[in-house]
């Protein structure tokens, strides 16, 4: 019985396994979205943040037809290695970071990286506390280096942020 009981949960497991196990199919991806822990703990403790638009964004490069990644931010932190690889990054509703998050997106930035901050400019830390490593971003295009910081902190529907994440995935040559 418990022989069976293994064999089952493996061909269970089999039935979905194309869904959760990433494969390579040779598509480049040149966008990816982060995803933040520190903001999804403050969002849950009542905190500023907005996850739901983590999912909208995803959704928004998919209508744009953009093969993506997600970004988790522990990937990228105090290193470029990862995100190096990407044209364009997108915050979606990112309200916090680790230290050294955004010491690398700045850097990634100057390199000529583009980067898309919606609805929150990531000023925290991930203890809620002002995170001083964090620009002052104003609302549009802020030149870093060779590359963009475009922050738009208004409230975007999922056709106004892919059109917005469209305009720099374009503008960095994303075809």
């Amino acid at each position: 019985d418990q022989l069976l009981g293994i064999r089952l949960a493996k061909r269970e497991i089999e039935d979905v396994n194309a869904f959760f196990t990433p494969r390579d199919r040779g598509v480049k991806r040149e966008v990816a979205t982060v995803f933040s822990a520190p903001t999804e703990r403050l969002t849950q403790c009542g905190g500023p943040g907005n996850v739901r638009l983590f999912d909208s964004a995803v959704s928004a490069i998919e209508y744009a037809h953009y093969p993506q990644d997600v970004l988790f931010e522990p990937q990228f932190t105090n290193s470029l290695e990862r995100i190096s690889r990407y044209k364009v990054v997108v915050l979606a509703g990112v309200s916090a970071t680790y230290p050294g998050s955004w010491k690398t997106l700045k850097k990634w930035v100057e390199n000529g990286g583009r980067l898309v901050v919606l609805r929150e400019s990531a000023s925290l830390d991930e203890y809620g506390d002002r995170n001083p490593e964090a620009p002052d971003l104003q609302p549009g295009e802020n030149k870093l280096g060779n590359g963009t910081i475009a922050y738009y902190p208004e409230k975007l529907g999922s056709m106004a942020m892919a059109e917005k994440i469209i305009a720099a995935a374009t503008s960095a040559g994303v075809r």
